[in-house]
C-alpha cells in the first residue's frame, strides 16, 4: 500500500491510499514481479537499465528480463538500502553490513569511517562518494552521520 498526501487548492488536504501489486512493468506486458513489499533504492546505469535494492538483494531490469546479483558476493546483507553509480559505472551498494563497490565483475568492501549501516549513497560530478548511516542497528545505534571520500 502506498500513502500519498496531497495539499493543494485543487485537491484540498487529503490522504489517498493506493494498492500496489508490485508488478514491475505493465507497459511492456511482461508481468515481471519484484516479489517484495519494499524497494529501498533505484539506480539507472548508463544503458538505462534499472537496478533495485529489494530487501537483501539487488535486482536488475535489462533487456526485458529481471535478474539479480548474488548477495553472497557482497556480505549476505539483511537489507540493501542504497544504490548509486559513479561516472565509471561502478555501483555502490549500501547495506546493513557496510558498503560494497561493484565494478561489473568483482566486489570490494569499502571502509566508511564512523558508519557501518549504510542508509544512503550519492556520488557528485567529481566522483566523490557521500554516505549517510549509523553505527549499529536501527534499534541499537551508537552514532553515525555523513562520510565523504
Amino acid at each position: 500500500m502506498l500513502l500519498d498526501y496531497r495539499l493543494s487548492p485543487e485537491w484540498g488536504s487529503e490522504w489517498k491510499i493506493f494498492q500496489s501489486s508490485f508488478v514491475f512493468d505493465k507497459e511492456y506486458k511482461d508481468n515481471l514481479e519484484l516479489k517484495t513489499s519494499f524497494v529501498g533504492s533505484i539506480a539507472l546505469d548508463k544503458n538505462g537499465n534499472a537496478w533495485f535494492a529489494v530487501n537483501g538483494k539487488v535486482k536488475i531490469y535489462a533487456d526485458g528480463k529481471l535478474t539479480g546479483l548474488k548477495e553472497k558476493e557482497f556480505g549476505k546483507p539483511n537489507y540493501v538500502n542504497a544504490l548509486c553509480f559513479d561516472s565509471q559505472q561502478n555501483l555502490y551498494i549500501g547495506t546493513n553490513k557496510g558498503m560494497y563497490k561493484y565494478d561489473g565483475s568483482s566486489y570490494t568492501l569499502v571502509e566508511v569511517p564512523g558508519i557501518n549501516n549504510i542508509a544512503e549513497v550519492a556520488v557528485d560530478k567529481n566522483d566523490r562518494v557521500y554516505v549517510t548511516g549509523y553505527v549499529g542497528s536501527s534499534t541499537n545505534s551508537s552514532g553515525g552521520g555523513v562520510s565523504v571520500f
